[in-house]
């Protein structure tokens, strides 16, 4: 995908105002944790973790996001939250269920998946 400058300071602008109205309760690492602290304490800048899909593949032509899921896995409210922008933004996102026949399964705006995370 090749984006003008005006495309990609619109996508910039879109990303960094859902960043800052979803903000981040996902846990980190240590050494996450240690670049989020070091970042934000040294050098002032705003850090965000977004629940962003596994892959990104270009599929005929064009770059698509895929999350995979296995046979217990579900969909976070953060994953939700990604997939919903990057849809918005006007990408496609799929899912794909490796207990459903390893199906693509294509994400829609406000879509409930078939099985949320239970676990943090």
């Amino acid at each position: 995908m090749s984006l003008t400058r005006g495309a990609r300071k619109f996508l910039q602008n879109e990303l960094r105002k859902e960043l800052e109205s979803v903000g981040s309760t996902r846990p980190c690492t240590d050494a996450e944790q240690s670049f989020r602290s070091t970042a934000m304490m040294k050098h002032s800048w705003k850090v965000h973790r977004l629940s962003w899909p596994d892959f990104v593949v270009e599929m005929d032509g064009k770059l698509v996001f895929v999350e995979v899921k296995g046979p217990t896995d579900g969909v976070s409210l953060g994953q939700i939250q990604t997939f919903d922008l990057l849809t918005q933004l006007g990408f496609e996102v799929f899912i794909w269920w490796e207990d459903d026949g390893k199906k693509l399964e294509r994400w829609t705006l406000g879509m409930k998946p078939r099985r949320l995370r239970t676990r943090t």
